[in-house]
């Protein structure tokens, strides 16, 4: 995983975390203790990669490999007004492949 990738989604976890945290504890929810809360958070983000078990190269929404895309691709002589069918084809074998 590259390192933006891995700041987007600690990002994107440290502000659901951040918001649930003070939407029940109005009275704590100053600029500082934010701040805390934050620099916590991503201590303990980059702390959990650490011993997290690495991901599998397995695609998690079961995506078309590109090797599958490829052969599509090979299949299909394209030119510009073929493009939206290679597209198609490629939207079938993917539907096809997650049933």
């Amino acid at each position: 995983m590259d390192y933006e990738r891995i700041n987007a989604l600690r990002e994107g976890e440290q502000n659901g975390a951040e918001d649930a945290y003070f939407f029940v504890r109005p009275e704590n929810d100053t600029p500082t203790l934010r701040k805390m809360f934050c620099q916590g958070f991503e201590r303990g983000f980059h702390k959990g990669l650490k011993y997290a078990s690495p991901v599998s190269a397995k695609r998690e929404w079961g995506e078309l490999p590109d090797y599958e895309i490829v052969r599509l691709y090979a299949e299909s002589p394209m030119c510009d007004s073929e493009m939206i069918a290679f597209a198609r084809d490629v939207i079938a074998a993917f539907k096809e492949k997650n049933k």
